[in-house]
């Protein structure tokens, strides 16, 4: 493809490995209540003899209650722009593009091949690869006291909201909330390993995760490998140019429209078209027909012979590069 740009997907099986771990939606709060001037500052402690992990709280009270947000994420993620912290692939994040190949962990020979490929020292120059692998880990158990306050493996799972698997803190917390308890729940969670589990990582995200939190492979299934670009570099400092004279001038009506421009551009490319809603006007014979649809969700009437109805389409196509998102 000319300059490596992106173009959709057309495995089904790569489509539905993407969408499946792509992140996002309600987080898992593993403290949810800190009253400043009331609280004190919680740690977590984990026993390695022991096997186990203890909140200890500290003499720190609880002042200020801050709530982060990352400024710009999304351009910085797509800039491509050379930064002395990247250090993989030749100094900057480049945008995944197409799709060139794929290899499944089927026989010994295979996954040694992936893991060849995960762990190649090309990943610190500008030849490094771009994948999206599917593994099974965990962090090495002599560093697990480094990240228990934070484990970095951030991935939606799901668990059982039962006093064995959340504790009895939490647990209480829900059931002294009315919030229910003892059943499935699907949630961003801060994981110290894949819970036995195979889960996808992008490229630079799995190799932070070896380089820096010493992250050891225990198993991989397969690997999606694409070609990769720095093309959106010019546009994204044009636009944060454009934006920051915006900020300057007080202008926050074109501040906001350089800051959507951007995210979308970005953000849209993993928006889960399974989830679209149709909504249309029908008339009363049209409505009537609708609700007879297995794909009828709602219809709310506006007029004596108009209806708003909500359809569920039976088929849905995804029109972005999926794995542009994915991280």
């Amino acid at each position: 493809m000319i300059r490596c740009l992106p173009t959709n997907l057309t495995d089904i099986d790569v489509y539905h490995l993407i969408r499946k771990w792509i992140t996002g939606g309600l987080s898992n709060v593993m403290h949810r209540v800190n009253r400043s001037g009331i609280d004190f500052f919680k740690r977590l402690y984990y026993n390695k003899e022991a096997k186990k992990v203890t909140v200890l709280t500290t003499d720190h009270r609880i002042t200020h209650v801050v709530g982060v947000d990352f400024n710009s994420l999304y351009p910085s993620v797509m800039s491509s722009e050379p930064h002395k912290f990247i250090k993989y692939t030749g100094g900057k994040m480049c945008i995944y593009g197409s799709q060139t190949g794929k290899i499944m962990g089927d026989t010994d020979h295979q996954k040694q091949t992936i893991l060849r490929i995960i762990n190649s020292k090309k990943r610190f120059t500008q030849e490094g690869r771009l994948f999206i692998a599917e593994v099974k880990g965990h962090i090495q158990e002599d560093y697990l006291k480094d990240f228990i306050n934070f484990p970095p493996i951030l991935r939606n799972y799901e668990f059982t909201t039962d006093e064995r698997t959340i504790g009895s803190y939490m647990y209480s917390h829900m059931k002294d909330n009315t919030i229910k308890t003892d059943q499935k729940q699907r949630k961003l969670t801060n994981l110290s390993s894949t819970m036995g589990e195979y889960m996808a990582f992008s490229s630079y995200y799995l190799w932070f995760l070896i380089d820096d939190c010493h992250f050891i492979i225990d198993d991989v299934k397969q690997i999606v490998l694409f070609n990769k670009h720095d093309q959106f570099n010019s546009f994204i400092k044009e636009y944060t140019k454009n934006r920051i004279e915006a900020k300057l001038d007080e202008n926050k009506g074109q501040e906001q429209f350089f800051k959507i421009v951007m995210n979308s551009s970005y953000g849209s490319d993993g928006m889960n078209t399974e989830k679209y809603h149709k909504v249309k006007i029908m008339n009363r014979r049209q409505t009537e027909r609708a609700i007879r649809s297995n794909s009828f969700m709602d219809e709310q009437k506006i007029s004596d012979d108009s209806c708003i109805v909500q359809m569920n389409p039976e088929h849905c196509s995804c029109k972005t590069p999926l794995q542009v998102a994915f991280f």
